[in-house]
């Protein structure tokens, strides 16, 4: 078998004898041909960096897809399961959070699914739903992580510690300090009894943007009492 070195000799030869006799400058310019060349190897280049793209895209997908087939593929009764509040919210967090990245993944913006996913409004009136449920009925923080809401209801979705935090911020923006500082707390417990400690947006970690979150509103807190 010829070696690399003894194939690329005999090409550089054979095109030296095809030159000299015009052979190729019948067909085409050597310098077009070179050109050509050239562009098939870039093009080459591009389309190998699209594919490894795409492989690295399929498995961000296919993660993302995992997670929403989990959150609905044991609902039995579509309208026990969205009467129920954590439910609710837990729907509405994903159809203005999750699906928004999954059709931009998708590169279906402005598609008319898109268009038709809940403002951020409805989203943060659930959260206030859940906050006036939580306080009316004094339900145990630690019941709602747990998914544990009433009983004979819908099995409900569990609170995170994103939930939480997201919760907490929003009672904050809105300077309702002392429901904030009650969240804060439970997403700060619920960290602590979480392996691992992601960063949230931003780039900071959860643990140390929900300390700050809980110095700020202890201290609103006390100058309001």
């Amino acid at each position: 078998m010829l070696d690399k070195k003894t194939v690329l000799l005999l090409s550089t030869t054979l095109l030296i004898v095809l030159s000299s006799f015009g052979v190729v400058g019948q067909f085409m310019p050597l310098s077009s041909l070179e050109k050509y060349y050239d562009l098939e190897r870039k093009l080459f280049d591009h389309f190998e960096t699209h594919v490894k793209q795409q492989k690295s895209l399929l498995n961000v997908l296919k993660t993302r897809y995992k997670h929403h087939l989990s959150m609905t593929e044991n609902v039995t009764d579509a309208e026990a399961y969205i009467s129920n509040p954590l439910n609710m919210l837990s729907l509405m967090r994903r159809m203005t959070a999750d699906w928004s990245i999954t059709l931009a993944l998708l590169n279906r913006s402005n598609t008319g699914e898109e268009r038709i996913l809940p403002a951020i409004n409805e989203y943060t009136n659930a959260v206030d739903s859940i906050n006036k449920l939580q306080q009316v009925y004094q339900l145990d923080m630690n019941d709602l992580s747990s998914g544990v809401l009433f009983q004979n209801t819908h099995k409900s979705s569990q609170l995170t510690e994103s939930d939480y935090l997201y919760i907490g911020q929003h009672l904050y923006s809105k300077k309702r300090f002392s429901d904030a500082k009650r969240w804060f707390e439970m997403a700060l417990k619920q960290r602590k009894d979480t392996k691992g400690d992601e960063l949230a947006k931003g780039g900071k970690r959860l643990t140390e943007q929900l300390l700050e979150y809980l110095g700020l509103t202890s201290c609103f807190v006390g100058d309001r009492e």
